[in-house]
């Protein structure tokens, strides 16, 4: 049975190390990817002490990490007795979240974006180009599993893993109007954010209680979120859909647990192994 366990784990680390393979900065040299913030490529940074992932390589400076990326990720972050942006429970409950602040920094950024008007088709993707988007406008690829774990939930992991419930205890500071475009891949249009809401105030709210009834809620409460891209705008890109390849043109916030369809075939080639072995 021990030799059966570690055959499961050794394919799903297998499964996880081949489709999410680390890019060097070889790769983007190559393929002349300069990072969106800084304008030059992934490079070693004078230190980051927010976005501490990326200290040996990242695409921003330390004064951006500091000044724009955590001072932006701490406004969400609603202050009072047990829900300092200090406290150890309260940074795992909102990591996520973390995470997706230090995009911008991220040395992968360059992968993640795309020409709007061009689409990603042509580069391997599944999204096509919006012919009516201007020549410098971009797009960013988010994985549907940074929302929802592998297999859409099934794990119950991700920015709205077990219903938001991680955020209930504290709630999330948002702004009244939305933030971010959304682009709808399949009819090339983005979500139109309301022109006539002006107001600049935030408001404290459960997500699990403000985006419940919505189709793609964590999509809909990551659209409320902020930015530190100027123009930043995204596509949500299915990672657990056979035709499409991290390889190719990776996403943001892919989750690196082996999914259930991996899983369920090692197991299973754990018990023909095992048979064959009596």
């Amino acid at each position: 049975m021990e030799g059966s366990l570690s055959f499961v784990v050794a394919f799903c680390l297998f499964y996880v190390g081949v489709s999410q393979s680390t890019l060097s900065g070889d790769y983007f040299a190559d393929n002349n990817q300069t990072c969106y913030v800084s304008g030059l490529l992934p490079g070693e940074p004078a230190g980051t002490d927010f976005c501490t992932d990326f200290a040996a390589l990242s695409c921003c400076l330390p004064g951006f990490d500091i000044n724009t990326v955590q001072a932006a990720f701490f406004n969400l972050i609603p202050q009072g007795p047990g829900c300092g942006s200090s406290k150890h429970s309260v940074r795992a409950a909102y990591s996520a979240l973390r995470s997706f602040s230090c995009l911008p920094c991220d040395p992968r950024e360059p992968q993640y974006r795309f020409q709007t008007q061009v689409g990603d088709i042509v580069n391997g993707g599944v999204v096509p180009g919006a012919p009516t988007a201007s020549s410098d406008e971009f797009t960013w690829r988010i994985c549907r599993s940074f929302f929802y774990g592998r297999n859409s939930g099934a794990l119950k992991r991700g920015l709205w893993g077990n219903g938001a419930s991680h955020f209930t205890r504290c709630g999330l500071m948002l702004p009244q109007c939305k933030a971010t475009p959304v682009f709808n891949a399949s009819n090339l249009t983005f979500s139109v954010l309301d022109a006539s809401c002006t107001s600049t105030s935030t408001d404290l709210i459960i997500p699990e209680l403000a985006f419940d009834g919505f189709d793609d809620p964590g999509v809909e409460l990551l659209s409320y979120i902020p930015q530190s891209i100027n123009g930043f705008q995204f596509v949500v890109v299915d990672d657990d859909d056979p035709s499409y390849s991290y390889a190719r043109t990776p996403c943001f916030g892919s989750d690196s647990s082996c999914s259930p369809l991996v899983a369920l075939t090692a197991v299973v080639l754990t018990i023909v192994a095992t048979l064959m072995s009596l």
